[in-house]
């Protein structure tokens, strides 16, 4: 999925942290789901690719300028993706996983309102057993897998009740 640091403005980021983070979050999906669908193409295999996009790809996020352009990209590379290929020779979707407990957000949760806003909010939903499992949302992904995909961003994990899709 990537890695959400640098934290903080991009004018004040390390160029070099940056940099890695631009490339691992935004073309690393692009380029190894390319060689994936390649592969399978030219094996005759069924294509099966689920990319990890976020909820920074819904709303433009203080301090997180690289990630969130970064999981656009992904939702947007996608769609165009779905455009190109044959009707039924591969399944290509993102799925948007919303407060999974895994480390990242872990860290999150530990950054000071002023480089991440969230954390506090992704702390208070922790405490109250918000977190959704990493296994469950496998679980959620398996089942979109089974019904075909989806043509949009598919939301997953403790989604919350008003962005909920029907």
């Amino acid at each position: 999925a990537g890695v959400g640091s640098p934290h903080g403005a991009a004018a004040d980021a390390d160029p070099e942290e940056y940099q890695r983070s631009v490339l691992l979050n935004g073309a690393s999906g692009q380029v190894l789901g390319q060689a994936f669908l390649h592969a399978c193409r030219r094996s005759g295999t069924p294509c099966r690719l689920v990319l990890c996009s976020s909820p920074a790809a819904l709303q433009a996020m203080l301090g997180m300028s690289h990630y969130n352009a970064a999981k656009v990209g992904y939702d947007r590379w996608a769609e165009c993706v779905r455009l190109e290929l044959e009707p039924g020779e591969a399944i290509v979707f993102t799925v948007v996983p919303f407060a999974v407990d895994t480390p990242m957000l872990r860290e999150v949760m530990e950054l000071p309102p002023e480089i991440d806003p969230l954390g506090a909010e992704i702390s208070a939903l922790a405490e109250r057993g918000g977190l959704a499992s990493p296994e469950s949302v496998a679980t959620q992904i398996w089942d979109l897998l089974a019904a075909g995909g989806s043509d949009a961003p598919a939301f997953v994990g403790a989604v919350p009740p008003e962005l909920r899709q029907a």
